[in-house]
């Protein structure tokens, strides 16, 4: 049973916490807020497969890894024995047939709150209305989109059950000037080129936007050279082909987490451009915590949260087309303090909202919530920032680094292209919500 005393003394919920366990960001905030909740005293059992990535990080943080197969029976087994108190999944948000919803159905009172976590900002499974009793988007861009794509309006009734908890994130070690310095050379960089990073895993997101703009940026003689990890093997053949240019250089996915994290440090910059957006980011948010200055292109036809985490002319610039990204990169190549001033807003800038311990500390308001009807002024602020920023979404998807007037031909093109995978996502989605 969820006590009424859990927030006055340290009393522990029983809480199960339902993920896959690979290198994916999904998996990654899985593992942390799971991590983070026992470490605070909570009794977390984690539905995952053993034999993955992060299971080490479980175990020390004194996570029970359960495996359990995701069949109706075998759920309704596990929770008739286990009896958690809150059970938090992490699902994408499309219609898919979710085992653990029947399973819920079967099981006696009382039963567990159910809260998920919404990757990808869909809210097109009907069958989890039933039982959802708080969803979490991984951004504020992501919520919007959720509900501007579902037709929903963002009542007051709306925000008790959604409101944004971030993807978290953690503060890595530094690494010294020669460890730095060690890698760059390890990487094949020269004295005084630039280093610019892509990080990534294959899938239908990439485009070679990136490579275009760097390939702009070379043949204006910059000393520049990107590094790519895992880019789909269509992307891959044409580097080793030629198409675009030297200083190319391409690394495998890997779940050497503190590579990454070393990795982000000896770079410069970030270039991340996704035909599809981000929901959250990921290796954004990473590369910013780490001080890198990020220049991303806005997707206003998709998941568009990387125009939430850059704040434009800030902690980087967003960009309408890859003339205009290739511009940027020529400004931060040569000029190494816009690059310092950048990357230090970029830090900042993650610090205020995606750290660990501060998305936790809203989880566990959740959860003081669904125990005992008690809302904090915390949760009241998430609520009524989802709402404001849901007014000035559409300003920020379309505020760019440069004014139309300055090159009209590199905009005009991008706008119509923007505008025809907007009319093309609009029909689509209207077709679904039929």
């Amino acid at each position: 049973m969820l006590t009424t005393a859990y927030f006055l003394i340290n009393i522990t919920m029983r809480i199960t916490v339902i993920s896959g366990n690979t290198i994916g960001g999904t998996e990654k905030a899985a593992v942390l807020f799971a991590c983070e909740l026992s470490k605070r005293g909570h009794a977390v059992e984690m539905l995952t497969d053993p034999s993955g990535p992060r299971t080490a990080s479980l175990q020390e943080a004194g996570v029970t890894i359960k495996q359990v197969g995701m069949r109706e029976d075998d759920l309704v087994e596990y929770l008739r024995f286990a009896k958690p108190d809150i059970i938090h999944q992490h699902v994408s948000g499309y219609w898919k047939e979710n085992p653990l919803y029947a399973a819920l159905s079967r099981i006696e009172d009382p039963k567990p709150k159910l809260i998920e976590t919404n990757v990808f900002g869909r809210m097109e499974d009907p069958a989890g209305k039933l039982w959802i009793e708080r969803r979490f988007f991984v951004s504020a861009a992501s919520g919007c989109q959720a509900f501007l794509r579902s037709g929903q309006k963002m009542s007051d009734d709306a925000l008790k059950t959604n409101l944004v908890l971030y993807n978290p994130l953690q503060k890595n070690a530094s690494i010294t000037a020669e460890e730095r310095s060690l890698l760059r050379r390890e990487l094949g960089l020269g004295q005084g080129e630039t280093l610019v990073i892509r990080v990534g895993q294959p899938g239908k997101k990439w485009r070679d936007w990136e490579l275009r703009a760097v390939q702009m940026a070379r043949r204006r003689g910059h000393p520049v050279k990107l590094l790519v990890m895992e880019p789909p093997a269509s992307i891959s053949k044409k580097i080793r082909s030629g198409t675009y240019g030297d200083g190319i250089i391409i690394k495998p996915a890997t779940s050497d987490f503190q590579f990454i994290a070393n990795l982000y440090q000896a770079s410069d910059l970030m270039i991340h451009a996704s035909d599809w957006g981000e929901s959250y980011g990921y290796t954004i948010a990473e590369g910013m915590l780490a001080g890198l200055p990020v220049i991303t292109i806005s997707t206003p036809w998709g998941d568009n949260a990387q125009v939430e985490l850059v704040e434009n002319g800030d902690s980087g610039f967003v960009c309408a087309s890859v003339p205009e990204m290739a511009r940027r990169l020529d400004d931060l190549i040569v000029d190494p303090g816009l690059r310092q001033k950048m990357g230090e807003s970029a830090r900042r800038r993650i610090e205020s909202i995606s750290l660990l311990a501060t998305e936790t500390d809203v989880l566990e308001d959740v959860l003081r919530e669904l125990s005992s009807g008690e809302t904090s002024s915390r949760l009241n602020d998430r609520r009524q920032y989802l709402a404001l920023f849901f007014k000035h979404f559409h300003d920020r998807e379309h505020h760019f680094s440069e004014p139309a007037w300055l090159h009209p031909l590199d905009r005009f093109a991008a706008e119509a292209y923007a505008t025809y995978r907007c009319l093309r996502s609009s029909v689509g989605q209207k077709l679904k919500n039929r």
